[in-house]
């Protein structure tokens, strides 16, 4: 009995010992097991090794114990050696081995405790009777004790987003005005955006939806039309009896109304709803209708009379909500169920609420057009810095003849350009409108861009311009989400720059980018099922084998070998619609190896790229199913086609593609490809210009996120490839206290 017991002592050596043996048959098997890529050398394919981790086949097992037999362990609280935590983190910890299985919740609690979990859920729109879906996805930790339908990270909007009845941003984007929200629009790396915006883009942008109604509007001169917003500047009658029969004498007109006592606030609602959801009104959703400022003093009086009589109309229904005794959730409800036409009218009354009035002057100052009225501005001082931070940051090339412009010296700034005073009025709806009235006001602001740049135009999301030896793109063009990773380019407000400048365009000229729309997205049940296909444990299961998991085995060197040279931009057709020429992007690297060679990557896709949210108590681990494949930036120009994406003219999902003929296995295999661009910010534009070339989006994340956290981001948002990154940004070091200095000296309002 005793000697029994001896042998089988014997047989099963501690942990201690136990682990340096499995690090070395890991090794073994890391280096044995690597991906036999057909279009890469042989010297490359062991930067292609799998993180073989997951794999402990060759761990002893006890004699006693067969393979069917699974040993349930209690996640133990004990540490592991001091040596092992500083060399490299150590799976499994002290009181598991690699034959042990862990229930659901220690599972949980050693796998995914401060691992990002991500979310996504479908919602119907509650303005529209027709069946209008709207996506939204969340990221967070899971041991946040905030909301658990937190998003992920986003940096500030500026403005770009609007919540009905609210004076602060919203961190729900379901609540926002504008869909997808801008508020949870930019990630924290420039250049990309965050999870719930990439979900969110392929929901419909637009339903028009205009019912008949009994309800119609009286008509009214401008001149009462100003009394009463004038009027409506203190608030709504006392009296509610008097204000309903204003309401039913004077501004709409029904024939089902019925002075009730008390009145009825719910009808008055419905019946100002109904007159403002006609198309006569203005519709500041699209991009024509939304510089109001050419209305207010417009040459045809009828413009100024409409915009006006809606603007009071919008008023009377806003503040009829507001100022009512009815619960603030069923406020928030009525906001949510007013038709879309209707509630960008209410946001421009709340607007108007906040930052203008109505306000009378004497007969020696009349104006043709509004008579004994005058707008004042009460954010005038705010947008004025808002616009003077914006060409700083951006690095304006012409930054003096803004300065001098913003003097005023001359004449005033709202005599401009419809544009300016606009911006100046603080009248900017949310949405993508505040990047280019910002922009369009800075350039009316220099003399010398107002001059030259006559093509500036918003009616386009691949839009760019060059203006002295600078370049400037929007967000949404590929050149703006490639080059905002170089070096000295930053990102502010919707625009990247300044970009280096190219010799194909003139020295200030608009420019519109020939990009293709990628073929991989995201459908309603990736977003549905996207919690369950990205869980930290991996799939569903009664128990998890503790052999299934293991941390990443991806390199952190650094590559010092790519160096960006230049942009090219080759005319490819003309298109009459906008009267400009559209151009094809190109960017050239120098790669330095066994001989110096440039590589020309051409922007061909506009794909996404996604930023990942910090995790905490990283790096976690990763279950084998998620097994990614590591490549050094300076290697993945080799690659011609990654998870039915290629370089093949022909259509990637055509049958007579080469690659999918030659090898279909490799061709259709969806990998998580992990592209190791740490180091210099050079890499990180060649890895998003490859990406571009090849139709891959691509998840980018810095050390605040571990491996594991940004692989399983990529598998919830669908996407193929992992960029990782320092995050460090070499920014160009540029005083501006001796221009606050000469602008606060002059007049400006800087502090």
């Amino acid at each position: 009995m005793t000697d029994s017991h001896s042998s089988k002592v014997r047989t099963e050596p501690s942990d201690a010992k136990l682990r340096p043996i499995l690090r070395v048959y890991q090794r073994r098997e890391h280096a044995r097991v690597v991906t036999r890529h057909p279009v890469l050398k042989r010297k490359d394919r062991a930067s292609f090794a799998l993180s073989t981790l997951f794999k402990h086949d060759h761990a002893p097992h006890s004699s006693n114990n067969t393979p069917s037999e699974k040993q349930h362990t209690v996640v133990s609280n004990s540490k592991p050696d001091s040596q092992a935590s500083i060399d490299e983190p150590v799976w499994p910890p002290d009181g598991l081995n690699f034959r042990s299985h862990l229930t659901p919740e220690d599972a949980q609690t050693l796998i995914a405790s401060g691992a990002l979990f991500f979310e996504g859920f479908v919602a119907q729109a509650d303005h529209i009777i027709e069946e209008h879906k709207r996506y939204f996805a969340f990221a967070d930790t899971s041991n946040s004790s905030e909301d658990p339908k937190r998003p992920a990270t986003s940096r500030p909007s500026l403005g770009q987003s609007l919540v009905l009845g609210a004076n602060v941003d919203s961190d729900r984007p379901w609540e926002t005005l504008e869909q997808p929200s801008m508020s949870l629009c930019f990630g924290s790396v420039p250049g990309s955006i965050t999870l719930n915006r990439y979900v969110g883009s392929i929901a419909r942008r637009r339903v028009d939806q205009t019912l008949l109604s009994s309800v119609t509007r009286r008509e009214m001169t401008l001149q009462k039309v100003l009394e009463r917003l004038c009027y409506l500047r203190g608030g709504l009658d006392d009296d509610p009896a008097f204000a309903q029969k204003y309401l039913y004498r004077n501004l709409v007109y029904d024939q089902a109304a019925v002075l009730s006592e008390p009145p009825d606030i719910e009808r008055q609602i419905f019946a100002l709803a109904e007159v403002l959801n006609s198309p006569r009104w203005f519709d500041f959703q699209r991009a024509e209708d939304q510089t109001v400022a050419s209305y207010f003093y417009s040459e045809k009086e009828t413009l100024a009379h409409i915009f006006f009589h809606q603007l009071m109309l919008s008023m009377q229904l806003l503040m009829n909500i507001q100022e009512s005794d009815l619960s603030e959730d069923y406020q928030r409800m009525l906001f949510s169920r007013l038709p879309e036409r209707v509630a960008w009218s209410v946001a421009m009354a709340q607007l108007w609420r906040e930052n203008c009035s109505i306000q009378r002057v004497s007969r020696r100052n009349q104006d043709r057009v509004l008579g004994p009225f005058t707008i004042r501005l009460h954010s005038r001082t705010r947008q004025l810095d808002m616009l003077w931070n914006f060409a700083s940051q951006l690095k304006w090339p012409r930054m003096e003849n803004v300065e001098d412009t913003l003097q005023e010296r001359d004449h005033p700034l709202e005599e401009r350009s419809f544009m300016v005073m606009t911006l100046l009025s603080g009248l900017v709806v949310p949405g993508n409108f505040l990047s280019w009235a910002l922009m369009g006001s800075l350039i009316d602001c220099d003399v010398d861009a107002s001059r030259f740049l006559k093509g500036f135009t918003s009616s386009l999301p691949s839009f760019g311009f060059q203006y002295h030896r600078s370049s400037y793109w929007y967000w949404e063009c590929i050149v703006a989400k490639v080059m905002a990773a170089a070096q000295g380019v930053n990102q502010v407000a919707g625009w990247v720059g300044p970009v280096p400048y190219s010799s194909n365009l003139a020295l200030n000229q608009c420019a519109a980018i020939n990009q293709y729309r990628p073929y991989q997205t995201v459908d309603q049940d990736d977003i549905e099922n996207m919690l369950h296909r990205s869980d930290a444990r991996g799939p569903e299961a009664e128990d998890y084998p503790v052999r299934e998991f293991g941390f990443p085995m991806i390199k952190t060197d650094a590559a010092d070998n790519i160096r960006f040279q230049r942009l090219e931009f080759k005319p490819a057709e003309y298109d009459s619609r906008i009267r400009s020429i559209i151009y094809d992007a190109c960017v050239v690297f120098t790669v330095r190896g066994f001989f110096t060679t440039s590589i020309p990557i051409r922007l061909r896709y506009n794909v996404s790229f996604i930023s990942a949210p910090p995790c905490k108590s990283g790096p976690h681990i990763l279950h084998r199913t998620y097994a990614p494949v590591a490549v050094p930036v300076d290697r993945i120009w080799r690659l011609n086609f990654w998870s039915g994406c290629c370089v093949c003219p022909l259509d990637m999902r055509s049958e007579n593609c080469k690659h999918r003929v030659q090898w279909p296995e490799l061709f259709n295999k969806k990998e998580i490809l992990v592209v190791q661009a740490l180091g210099r910010q050079d890499n990180d534009v060649f890895a998003r210009a490859w990406c571009s070339y090849m139709g891959l989006s691509a998840v980018i994340a810095d050390r605040k996120t571990c491996v594991a956290c940004a692989v399983r981001n990529a598998v919830a948002a669908k996407v193929w490839v992992v960029i990782l990154i320092d995050g460090k940004r070499d920014e160009e070091k540029r005083s501006v206290s001796r221009r606050r200095r000469r602008y606060r000296r002059h007049g400006g309002s800087k502090d």
